[in-house]
């Protein structure tokens, strides 16, 4: 139900829109996984040395430091500040891997009283897809590269339930437009929703710049003012 909700707000959007932003993007965060390790195969690895499972959890990282880097398309409202964003990026568990999301949600670039200056303020509701997260969040949570080597036979690529999370980003930022091109630096939370019984969760937090270029769709445009 929500996944046909979002699906049809974009499709909302698409039609009404009268402003696109597409750009690149660049950010480091972290990510904070909360991985139920006793529901994965990391349990056969620790039963294989002997080693108590609660012992070996506090061995792991509980924050994983990564770059990331991403494409990016979103769609304005011309009458009042929403918005429809599709994303391709680098995994925050693994760079070699993608992940893909769509979001709906609240919030504009709010230009400040020169008109070329502007706040960023968005919060909303994003349906994420991470090809990386499973087997390579899990060896990226051990803290050498030995460990990583004699725990990685034992795991699956997909060891977790789902690559999939409900996701609800809240993003600040600050930037400048140089007539039509953006360059901004933003910080972003996001906080995963998903069901309790995930083996994982995907909570994050970033800091990162980009740059995106505007263009209007239709001949009116939509700006606010602080």
């Amino acid at each position: 139900m929500k996944k046909t909700f979002i699906l049809l707000m974009a499709a909302t959007s698409a039609m009404s829109a009268q402003k696109i932003d597409y750009g690149l993007s660049a950010s480091y965060g972290a990510l904070l996984p909360k991985i139920q390790y006793q529901q994965t195969r990391v349990m056969d690895y620790a039963s294989s040395k002997s080693i108590d499972i609660a012992d070996y959890k506090k061995t792991l990282k509980k924050v994983i430091i990564a770059p990331s880097f991403g494409l990016s398309a979103e769609l304005y409202y011309p009458i009042f500040p929403a918005y429809c964003r599709a994303e391709l990026a680098t995994s925050k568990s693994a760079i070699q891997y993608l992940s893909a999301s769509a979001e709906i949600g609240f919030g504009d670039d709010f230009a400040l009283q020169d008109n070329y200056n502007f706040v960023t303020l968005k919060i909303g509701y994003k349906l994420l897809y991470d090809r990386g997260f499973g087997k390579a969040t899990i060896i990226n949570s051990v803290k050498t590269a030995n460990e990583q080597t004699a725990v990685m036979p034992y795991l699956k690529r997909k060891e977790f339930d789902t690559q999939t999370a409900k996701i609800i980003p809240i993003k600040a930022g600050i930037g400048h437009d140089f007539d039509r091109l953006k360059v901004g630096a933003l910080i972003q939370l996001d906080i995963d929703v998903s069901s309790i019984v995930s083996i994982a969760k995907m909570n994050s937090v970033s800091i990162g710049i980009y740059v995106k270029r505007c263009q209007s769709l239709t001949s009116k445009k939509y700006k606010n003012d602080l």
